[in-house]
């Protein structure tokens, strides 16, 4: 899965070529029976923008695998050429040595010079493009693919520092590369169900969908004045139609209408990217420039600022283009649901669905609480119970919950916080990937290696079953630690008394690097046995240990210039 860990510092910030529009075709898009391929529609899309290109025999190839200079290339198109062409002129006698040594084809020099100068990737990772014993290029992988579009698209400060994905095959993804997929499926670019397969090859068609999707953000479409849309049309007129915001009168445009509740919207300079969940369950994205989308919230109409998360919605839609935007800002709400109680607090409820999915919802005042067949109060109710809760009017009216023993397999601990009663806070990661928090008492039983064991015996990154009441842990049985993650950054503080430093990773986030006496700490280049006093702020480092909440416990650690 780790299989390469300067990888995770590839950033395939992308070059860019000016290509007019034309029309195209592809031989290949169509099977014997005339149904087109899941990607011709996003094929179509990026081949008249020029992104990407068929082959000279008129096929595109879209179960074809994409190499890691093809993807830089065609990333590349994402951004103006004049910069490009410009960085290459000044910087290719500096670099033509270290390109020539390594393999580097000329139609792809251009692009990776570009993302040298601007430290997207270190000299090292010039050796990860070629096959030094087949001469052949290298694929990109899926999740390689997923962490160079993000970075090329200027995304990463959107990236979440609690990222949690829920395909399948989850435990396959590299850690450092979850944030970025779960952005992309935030934004629906990728899918957010079934197998991610990360270590498989991107495809062609794989691509194109990717591309065409996040194309109204990138920096040619924004440097493309010709794409500029500066409003709608009445049918029949060709007069812009763009209410001013707080009128009562919205007019929206002709289009495929698409309904659903919102799950991403964000501006990107002067665009606007919607994404939706649709009823069956599917994301769907958007993107337009926002002054060429009309836009309503609860009938009146608004600015793109005012669409948010959670609102019911109708877009009115040309092929992945949103036109307009018909908000609900609070749907009245009448139903009842069960299942597990996440986390409650005196007036909201958060609870987790059979299917998997989560709620929220407000608490009335005078709400009716009953656990355990008992005349209750909320306070009484707890993270683990399962509960049946009545809504009306959007509102919890209604809690009937009841404490449940239940026993969770194989956890990784992330953290222990003890207290001064012999109590303690464990937090652990399920095997859904959810975070857990449940409590230990003086009365929790605890286990390792078959004896019995206490609360400052459990250590970040064992594995563990947990057998419990709601949220109060009866027993704790420990396991082995897990073989450890691999993290990348740059050390940004060093405290030599307490034996940590302070890491920036890749996706913005600070985190402490704890070291005790059986941390390893080498040179990268030389393998040269250091100790924690040759660490210096501004170096790059690769640290393997076990990640808790807010600190990493390293057992290994190799820095960088």
């Amino acid at each position: 899965m780790k299989r390469s860990v300067l990888s995770l510092l590839v950033a395939f910030m992308v070059l860019g070529s000016t290509v007019t529009s034309y029309a195209v075709s592809f031989s290949d898009l169509v099977n014997s029976k005339g149904a087109p391929h899941w990607s011709a529609v996003y094929i179509k899309d990026i081949a008249e923008k020029g992104l990407v290109s068929g082959y000279s025999d008129g096929t595109f190839r879209p179960n074809s695998p994409v190499s890691r200079v093809d993807a830089i290339v065609f990333m590349s198109r994402l951004y103006p050429t004049d910069i490009i062409k410009d960085t290459y002129a000044d910087n290719k006698a500096k670099w033509t040595t270290k390109l020539n040594t390594y393999g580097i084809p000329e139609y792809g020099r251009p692009a990776i010079v570009f993302a040298l100068e601007n430290s997207w990737f270190g000299e090292a990772y010039l050796k990860e493009f070629i096959d030094s014993s087949t001469k052949k290029q290298k694929d990109a992988l899926r999740y390689e693919f997923c962490v160079y579009l993000v970075r090329a698209l200027n995304w990463e400060t959107q990236l979440s520092n609690a990222a949690v994905v829920k395909y399948k095959d989850a435990s396959t993804i590299i850690k450092q590369a979850v944030a970025y997929i779960e952005l992309l499926g935030r934004k629906g670019i990728v899918a957010t169900t079934g197998e991610f397969f990360p270590n498989k090859s991107v495809t062609r068609g794989e691509t194109a969908k990717m591309l065409s999707i996040s194309y109204p953000s990138s920096e040619r479409a924004k440097d493309d004045s010709g794409n500029s849309n500066p409003g709608t049309t009445n049918p029949g007129t060709t007069d812009p139609v763009t209410p001013d915001p707080g009128s009562d009168k919205v007019i929206m445009p002709s289009g495929v209408i698409v309904e659903g509740i919102i799950k991403y919207v964000g501006l990107d300079d002067s665009n606007m990217v919607v994404s939706i969940e649709d009823s069956k369950g599917n994301i769907l994205s958007f993107s337009n420039k926002a002054s060429g989308v009309v836009i309503s919230v609860d009938g009146k109409s608004a600015k793109p600022e005012d669409v948010k998360v959670g609102y019911t919605v109708k877009l009115y839609t040309d092929s992945t283009t949103v036109k307009g935007v018909e908000a609900v800002s609070r749907l009245d709400i009448n139903k009842t649901v069960s299942g597990e109680i996440i986390e409650v607090t005196s007036s909201s409820i958060e609870i987790k669905l059979s299917n998997g999915k989560t709620e929220k919802y407000d608490i009335a005042s005078k709400a009716d609480v009953e656990k355990n067949g008992k005349d209750a109060s909320v306070s009484d109710l707890a993270s683990g119970d399962d509960a049946e809760i009545k809504i009306e009017k959007s509102i919890v009216t209604q809690i009937d919950a009841d404490s449940v023993k239940r026993t969770l397999k194989d956890v990784v601990i992330k953290g222990v916080t003890i207290n001064s009663n012999s109590s303690a806070v464990l937090t652990f990661m399920d095997e859904d990937g959810e975070i857990r928090k449940m409590n230990l008492s003086s009365s929790s039983v605890i286990y390792m290696k078959n004896s019995r064991a206490d609360i400052s015996d459990i250590k970040i990154g064992y594995e563990a079953d947990v057998y419990a009441n709601s949220n109060e842990i009866l027993d704790l049985t420990l396991y082995s630690q897990t073989k450890g993650e691999v993290f990348v950054g740059t050390i940004e503080d060093i405290n030599t008394r307490d034996d940590y430093f302070m890491m920036k990773g890749s996706a913005g986030k600070t985190i402490k690097v704890m070291m005790d006496s059986g941390t390893d700490i080498y040179d990268y280049l030389t393998g040269k046995a250091q100790y924690i006093r040759d660490l210096e702020k501004g170096q790059k480092v690769i640290v393997t240990g076990y990640e808790g909440i807010d600190v990493i416990e390293a057992t290994k650690v190799s820095y960088y210039y």
